[in-house]
């Protein structure tokens, strides 16, 4: 997995816990509204994954949730090991996704900005990004057939 950076604790990336969000490289798509266009192609990593735990572990007292995010996360086949040194740290997940990639851990939290490849993850907690409902008419079409 590529990282191109983790944040300090933020409180908008999982709403209602104090998490930490990691965000991975490279995207399987170019969206439009995209508000992270400089993680598209991905580019050696600036971040070590040792580096993150080292980080999480540092402030496991003060949080309760490490989100992925990117970038598109789920394109990176390790992310379901990623997970789960995570939860075996007692801390909850968070993913925000475009729902296309290639593996779908089981998390605590998705955004998810495809509402249609819902099916494919299990989420205690789900939530369709507000970007896409904000564009109305895209939103109509994403969702057609899924909420009734």
């Amino acid at each position: 997995m590529e990282i191109a950076s983790i944040t300090g604790i933020t409180t908008l990336d999982y709403p209602g816990e104090l998490a930490v969000t990691i965000f991975t490289q490279g995207c399987n798509m170019s969206c439009d509204y995209c508000h992270n266009k400089h993680l598209v192609e991905v580019k050696k990593g600036t971040i070590s994954w040792q580096y993150c735990i080292d980080y999480i572990r540092a402030r496991i007292n003060m949080i309760d949730a490490v989100v992925f995010s990117g970038g598109e996360p789920t394109i990176h086949r390790d992310l379901p090991k990623k997970i789960q040194e995570i939860k075996n740290l007692g801390l909850k997940v968070g993913l925000h996704t475009n729902g296309k990639g290639v593996v779908f851990p089981e998390v605590d939290y998705l955004l998810l900005s495809d509402p249609k490849r819902l099916n494919r993850f299990k989420a205690r907690k789900v939530h369709i990004s507000t970007i896409i409902k904000q564009n109305g008419e895209y939103h109509n079409k994403l969702t057609e057939g899924i909420f009734q």
